[in-house]
């Protein structure tokens, strides 16, 4: 039942959208409507039919089309007649967790097939464990208590076995479990109810609400059985209209008649078993058949037939008062002889839909069956079978029969396939009425009619993926366990297509919905996830930062010396580093020692650039790419001796990138003789900056000349500085004059200290990661996985200089820059943008236009800030063939929706000639 949707509970105990019909009750259960008021949604919906016609699938996305500002009401107000629930807003009080199996046999489903099998697997040694989505073993069988198995009635034969298995240790069975995603290697996930039927009150706290297992199998047995499917007509969605299965499994299992003038409309053998049920205990029952009268099944003399009849229109208001039948010729095709039935209850059987959808999730498609008049399962996947109704053994004797075959299969070893049943219930195509109705739901939940998958078609969405996603088409709770067919079968008859021709939908997990509580079993709340810190945050804490989490690291994000916001602390830190002295926390950038007399060879391979006559004693940037030419990774790497490098990476790349090092080192190149050690906790990195920073240094420093002479940028050189044995790196990641000062990370505190105490003269500020974006910025320093996202190459943002041409090995994802989609003239590339208004800082992800015209995006805006420097905000982008579009005038889209003037330029806003790298003022 996909209609019935209900909010259960509240607080922390509550549930969204869950399906009315499959809700255990119990004392005090607390379910309400998903929308607000119900009763008012109820009078108001009504006034709409008038509009039905103008309302086909996707009718909101041709409707609402302006104005655009309206939208976000237009939303609220259709999402306010969906009939969903709102998503929780508490915490969830109650706990769940996750277990683990490894068993020879996993059987899934515990009906008359499943248990058969289960109990002829349990008498050998196999670990059989056995689950099943209902709390009641024994699946369909109690709709059909009737039904024989031997001589015996089928739920006296299914108890005899559960008490059977009972006393199996090797049989472990699992109730209100179901199974919901079939992966490789039959690994099954499968979620348990085990507290959701009982009062919230009496729920015992130290059990979970629902645990989720992962089943490891060596053989997995789908017997999944078989859902029933409707037959489409007009009116089919009136309340009384319901399922063969669904009336029977009131009548049968809670004693509950549907109604005093019952008619089953039905297209198999299935509907005259149900009229016969239902005539035991009402007196007016009526039996519609397409089909000439079953030779099979015998009918109760109380019940009246139409056979060659269907059923064409559903009358009624607020429920089914009576429908309207017509006879049908030779060709099913309606006739002019029809006739009005009372019918307080409309029970529906279209057929049987084997529950293919755990055999499909590892890739396996069904196939159409004209036998069974379904999809059927292939189950060619290896130590996998399947048995039951799930492969055409309808009836209880012969699903018995088959399932005890599977079993001794298993046994033995034997992969031989059984024969097909010979019992099929007869079941003929006939999904809808033809060409009657305007309003033959096929999809209840999402209002999807035959009409628009004939709609879709007629706009060239053929193809039955497309088709699902035009209209809506099993994208509801049940994702179209009883609609998908009758999709498909539409779709085949205004195509003049075969059902196997249209195919089926792609089957995903979940198979069900599954709570993210179950989802995240005990992985909630504050999760072990490593705060790292450098051996400065005492003084970062004794100094008032502000932190913020870079890869695991707690980074001083800025110091707010007098109580300042980010915004004015950013202004200080920025104007008093450019204009005297600055210093940075550095330690945090990855750091991996190279070494081995094959070094410099893996170094040409991993990065673009050439490392061939880098000098000891020299530093040289190092541009990453992965295997499709993409920026990956950037940082510099000094040249420590001829057979020692020192490469640093960024905060957040440093495992990825030594891993993609050693993944390359061990398993592409192992001729090379190199060794990679990760030194990134080794070492303390403090960054002095600004144009006193030559001055600081030669204050500590006294065994290290500083002139430009002797220590020019790109350079590094040993030292002691304030006592303690260190390497320093002339590198700059500011555009300023910049000193990294490297040492055992035990002194780190201790020099940044020091380095402090030193700079007051020069009025040193410290600043976090803030600063250090808007003064990179400036410059125009790039942050790989900011201002790059996976599909950036050199090229597109400017840094060809950094690809050598005249290696003798190819790097990684050189080949890719050439491919025709790398070197289109139409890539996104990075430029700088600035807006006329100053002051306007635009947001991060904003969308560039052409104008305001026009709507086709050009962009959008990768980092965004308020230059100090400049006394204007700055941005950087990717725009469509931006490196020749520089002077060009466009429009960026803004969060309110506002389009502001902007212009395209260098990214370079600051010291383009780079003087004040070198001290230069």
């Amino acid at each position: 039942e996909p209609n019935a949707l209900v909010s259960l509970e509240k607080k922390g105990i509550y549930t969204p959208n869950a399906k009315a019909t499959q809700v255990e009750l119990y004392q005090g259960l607390n379910a309400s409507a998903p929308t607000l008021n119900p009763d008012l949604i109820g009078k108001i919906k009504p006034l709409f039919k008038v509009f039905h016609k103008f309302m086909p699938a996707g009718f909101y996305y041709k409707t609402f089309m302006q104005p655009k500002k309206l939208w976000m009401f237009y939303e609220r107000l259709l999402r306010s007649f969906a009939g969903i629930s709102k998503s929780p807003v508490d915490l969830d009080s109650e706990h769940y967790d996750h277990t683990h199996h490894n068993c020879d046999v996993l059987i899934v489903g515990a009906g008359i097939a499943g248990l058969t099998a289960s109990l002829e697997l349990a008498k050998t040694n196999k670990k059989i464990l056995l689950v099943d989505e209902r709390p009641q073993l024994g699946g369909t069988s109690y709709e059909y208590p009737d039904d024989l198995v031997g001589e015996t009635n089928q739920i006296l034969h299914i108890k005899n076995i559960i008490s059977q298995l009972e006393v199996h240790s090797n049989v472990t069975i699992l109730s209100r479990t179901t199974a919901f995603a079939f992966h490789d290697e039959n690994n099954v996930v499968a979620n348990e109810l085990r507290q959701d039927h009982l009062t919230p009150s009496v729920r015992n706290k130290k059990i979970s609400r629902q645990r989720l297992h992962k089943i490891k199998a060596k053989h997995v047995l789908l017997t999944t059985g078989a859902s029933e499917r409707p037959i489409a007509f007009d009116n089919n969605d009136l309340p009384g209209i319901m399922l063969s299965s669904a009336g029977l499994s009131l009548l049968n299992k809670f004693s509950v008649l549907c109604g005093e003038n019952v008619v089953i409309f039905t297209n198999n053998d299935s509907g005259y078993t149900t009229a016969n049920y239902f005539a035991k205990y009402a007196d007016n029952i009526c039996l519609i058949d397409v089909r000439n009268k079953s030779s099979r099944v015998a009918l109760s003399s109380k019940v009246k037939l139409y056979s060659n009849s269907a059923i064409i229109n559903a009358n009624g208001k607020d429920s089914v008062k009576s429908v309207t039948i017509s006879e049908l010729d030779s060709s099913s095709n309606l006739t002019d002889n029809r006739q009005t039935i009372v019918a307080d209850a409309v029970l529906i059987s279209g057929g049987f839909n084997p529950i293919v959808h755990l055999d499909c999730h590892t890739g396996s498609n069904p196939v159409w069956d004209d036998n069974l008049v379904a999809f059927a399962p292939i189950l060619d996947k290896p130590c996998r079978s399947g048995a039951g109704a799930l492969t055409g053994y309808i009836y209880a004797q012969d699903a018995s029969d088959n399932a005890s075959e599977q079993a001794n299969n298993i046994i033995s070893g034997s992969t031989t396939k059984l024969l097909a049943s010979e019992n099929y219930l007869n079941t003929v195509q006939f999904f809808n009425v033809p060409g009657f109705g305007k309003k033959q739901f096929i999809d209840m939940q999402n209002d999807v009619t035959t009409n628009d998958i004939e709609l879709a078609i007629r706009e060239n969405y053929k193809c039955i993926e497309h088709i699902k996603r035009y209209t809506a088409l099993g994208f509801g709770t049940d994702q179209g366990k009883t609609s998908n067919v009758l999709g498909v079968a539409i779709a085949a008859q205004s195509q003049k297509l075969k059902m196997n021709e249209v195919g089926t939908t792609t089957f995903r997990p979940a198979y069900t919905p599954v709570a993210f509580g179950a989802l995240a079993g005990q992985h909630v709340n504050d999760l072990f996830d490593p705060q790292r810190f450098t051996p400065m945050q005492p003084s970062h804490v004794n100094n008032k930062a502000v932190f913020e989490t870079v890869g695991q690291w707690m980074r001083p994000w800025y110091f707010p010396q007098n109580g300042e916001n980010m915004d004015k602390a950013v202004l200080i830190e920025c104007a008093q580093t450019r204009n005297s002295l600055g210093v940075i926390d550095a330690s945090t950038l990855g750091k991996i020692e190279i070494h081995g007399p094959d070094a410099r060879e893996f170094l040409n391979r991993v990065y673009s650039n050439n490392w061939t006559k880098l000098p000891v004693g020299v530093c040289r940037y190092g541009l990453m790419l992965d295997e499709n030419g993409m920026i990956m990774d950037d940082g510099v790497t000094a040249c420590i001796k001829e057979d020692h490098f020192v490469m640093t990476t960024t905060t957040g790349g440093a495992a990825r990138v030594y891993q993609w090092l050693e993944l390359w080192l061990q398993t592409e190149w192992p001729e090379l003789k190199v060794f990679l050690s990760s030194v990134t906790d080794h070492f303390s990195t403090t960054a002095v900056v600004g144009p006193n920073s030559r001055k600081l240094m030669e204050s500590i420093c006294s065994d290290i000349d500083f002139s430009q002479e002797d220590f020019p940028f790109m350079h590094w050189r040993d030292g002691t500085v304030c006592g303690v044995k260190a390497r320093v790196m002339r590198i700059s990641f500011s555009g300023e004059l910049a000193y990294e000062i490297n040492v055992q990370s035990n002194y780190g505190r201790y020099i940044w200290d020091k380095v402090i105490a030193s700079g007051n003269k020069w009025g040193i500020v410290q600043y976090g990661t803030e600063s250090m974006h808007v003064l990179r910025a400036e410059k125009g320093y790039i942050i790989a996985g900011q201002d790059t996202d996976g599909s950036v190459t050199p090229y597109d943002a400017d840094l060809g200089w950094a690809v050598s041409k005249n290696k003798s090995f190819s790097f990684l994802g050189n080949r890719s820059l050439y491919r025709s989609d790398t070197s289109r003239t139409d890539r996104k590339q990075l430029v700088g943008i600035l807006t006329e208004d100053k002051k306007l800082v635009l947001a991060e992800g904003a969308q560039m236009l052409n104008s305001t015209e026009d709507n086709k995006m050009l962009g959008h805006i990768t980092s965004s800030y308020y230059s100090p420097t400049l006394k204007r905000s700055i941005a950087m982008g990717l725009v469509r063939d931006g490196l020749n579009r520089k002077g060009d005038k466009i429009v960026v889209s803004t969060a309110k929706g506002d389009k502001v003037n902007a212009t395209i330029g260098s990214y370079v806003f600051f010291d383009p000639k780079g003087l004040k790298m070198n001290g230069n003022q």
